[in-house]
């Protein structure tokens, strides 16, 4: 019996050791919006139903996304990339495809800190403007930390 109390209060022990080890997990708040130093606009449609922690989509009217990207990318050019195929694109854009919309997704990134952390982690946004009639697709991703 003086085994096993050993035993169950050393994995205790070590539990409570390593429960705040690791990058982020003392940080107060680490959702994925705090992870990328973002803020989602007021009218924004978020879009859910993925598991990725490091990912952020909703959609947001046409004539907002440049200054909503503009807020943390000032000046910088964004790169355009034109698809051939429904297949390049986010499910919810598919629609917009077939109905033969031209649709252009736009995009950047940088280095940015990760959390309350040393570490570094690479942000990127991309864009697709009339994703839905009035409304761009944009997405927010992280990298691994590094």
């Amino acid at each position: 019996m003086t085994i096993r109390r050993f035993f169950s209060s050393a994995a205790s022990v070590c539990a409570l050791l390593l429960a705040g080890c690791g990058p982020g997990l003392t940080d107060k708040d680490n959702s994925p919006v705090t992870a990328l130093k973002i803020e989602v606009p007021e009218s924004a449609k978020p879009l859910g139903g993925y598991l990725d922690p490091y990912r952020v989509e909703f959609l947001m009217p046409n004539d907002q996304w440049r200054g909503h990207v503009d807020k943390y990318y000032p000046g910088k050019t964004l790169s355009e990339f034109v698809s051939k195929t429904e297949y390049e694109y986010p499910p919810v854009c598919i629609a917009a495809f077939r109905s033969g919309v031209r649709l252009v997704k736009w995009v950047t990134s940088d280095e940015i800190q990760y959390l309350d952390t040393d570490q570094k982690a690479h942000r990127s946004v991309s864009v697709i403007p009339d994703c839905e009639p009035g409304k761009a697709y944009v997405r927010w991703s992280l990298g691994d930390p590094k």
